[in-house]
C-alpha cells in the first residue's frame, strides 16, 4: 500500500497526469477476476472513500527515485547457500487500460532475463521480466488436469496483468526439491488449457466488477470520510456482497499522511 500511494504522491508533485479509476494490487485485480467465475478463494477488498474513484497494454510506471540493487551479477551463480528472506521482494508499478477503466497498480516481480545489469529507470522500462513458479511433479491425469485447469489459469493472469511473456516453472518433490524445469511462453498457455477456462471469461467479469465497484463508489461514498470504505465479501456458493462502513474502522486503510498530502487523488 505505502509504496502505491508515494508513487501517486511523487507523480503528483512531479506534475505528472494521473488517469487512474483503480488502485490496487496485481493479486487483488486477480482476486476480481476470478472468484466468481471460479468460486475458489475469498478475497476482500476496501475500496476507499472521497471524490468517487477506486482503491490493457501495460506501461510501466517509475516509482520514487531509489537506486536498484541487483541481486546478482548476469551470467553470476546464484547464492544458494544465502538464507531466504521472505520480506524482501522488488516491486514495479503498472498504468494499464482494461476497456473503460483505467488501471494503476502494483506487482511483485521474480526475474529479468538481461545480459547486462539493471541499473536506471530506463533499464527498468526495457527490462524482460520473467515470473516463476513452482508447482508439484505431475504423476497422473487428475493432477494434470488440476494444474491446466487452474494453476495455468492463475499463472495467466498474473502475467498478462504486467505484460510478461516468458514463464519458467519448477516442478519439485514433496520436500521441496525442483527437479524439472519447463518454461512457458504465454501465448500458448490457453492452447494448452482449451475447453478448461478461457482469458475473455475471465477479463469479462473482471471489467464488470470494476464497473460495479466504481458505481457503488460514486454513489455511497463522494461525501464520506475518507477512512470510510465499502467492504467487499465472497462466501462459497454465495453472491459477492457489499457493506458501506462509514468513518474510522479496522478496514480502513488510507494513512493520514496520505490523505493530509494528496494534491486531489481523491
Amino acid at each position: 500500500m505505502d509504496l502505491r500511494l508515494v508513487t501517486l504522491l511523487s507523480m503528483q508533485l512531479a506534475g505528472e497526469h494521473i488517469k487512474a479509476t483503480a488502485h490496487t494490487w496485481r493479486n487483488r485485480v486477480i482476486g476480481s477476476t476470478l472468484n466468481e467465475v471460479f468460486r475458489e478463494e475469498l478475497q476482500e477488498e476496501p475500496s476507499s472513500g472521497g471524490e468517487p474513484k477506486i482503491i490493457s497494454d501495460v506501461e510501466k510506471t517509475p516509482g520514487p527515485s531509489e537506486e536498484l540493487e541487483p541481486l546478482y551479477k548476469p551470467k553470476g551463480r546464484p547464492k544458494t547457500d544465502d538464507p531466504v528472506n521472505e520480506k524482501e521482494e522488488f516491486c514495479v508499478m503498472f498504468q494499464s487500460k482494461m476497456s473503460d477503466h483505467h488501471l494503476l497498480y502494483g506487482a511483485e516481480m521474480d526475474c529479468v532475463d538481461s545480459e547486462t545489469e539493471v541499473l536506471t529507470e530506463q533499464d527498468l522500462a526495457n527490462a524482460h521480466f520473467i515470473e516463476l513458479k513452482t508447482n508439484r511433479m505431475i504423476e497422473d491425469r487428475r493432477q494434470d488436469m488440476n494444474f491446466r485447469r487452474f494453476k495455468l489459469r492463475k499463472i495467466w493472469c498474473q502475467s498478462f496483468l504486467v505484460g510478461i511473456d516468458t514463464v519458467v516453472c519448477g516442478y519439485r518433490d514433496d520436500a521441496g526439491v525442483v527437479h524439472q524445469l519447463e518454461e512457458l511462453e504465454l501465448r500458448e498457455i490457453p492452447k494448452m488449457t482449451k475447453g478448461l477456462w478461457y482469458p475473455v471469461v475471465c477479463m469479462d467479469f473482471c471489467d464488470r466488477f470494476l464497473t460495479h465497484v466504481k458505481n457503488l463508489a460514486g454513489k455511497n461514498l463522494t461525501d464520506c470520510d475518507p477512512a470510510s470504505v465499502i467492504k467487499f465479501e465472497w462466501k462459497p456458493k454465495q453472491n459477492i456482497t457489499a457493506k458501506l462502513i462509514c468513518g474510522q474502522s479496522k478496514f480502513s486503510f488510507l494513512p493520514k499522511w496520505f490523505t493530509d498530502n494528496s494534491l486531489s487523488v481523491y
